[in-house]
């Protein structure tokens, strides 16, 4: 279950004034998709891959840009 939560282990910065312990235990969510769906990613990179909305939809400005500037790389990013 992507839901399920983990220990990890936190420090206090150096320039932050901390009462408590410095280093301490926090449960957090794991987040192993980066908060993206894959099936959405997939339908853009098939309908939108040469114009880079692929990349855009996943943060990866540059890439997407650079697809959108060359044409999906001439069809050789599409495929």
């Amino acid at each position: 279950c992507p839901r399920t939560r983990y220990n990890s282990s936190c420090a206090v910065l150096d320039h932050v004034h901390c009462l408590g312990k410095r280093v301490f235990l926090k449960r957090v969510f794991c987040n192993w998709t980066g908060g993206y769906k894959w099936s959405t990613a997939l339908a853009l990179s098939i309908t939108l891959g040469g114009f880079g909305a692929d990349r855009f939809y996943l943060g990866q400005w540059r890439e997407g840009l650079g697809k959108l500037f060359s044409f999906g790389g001439l069809g050789i990013w599409t495929l």
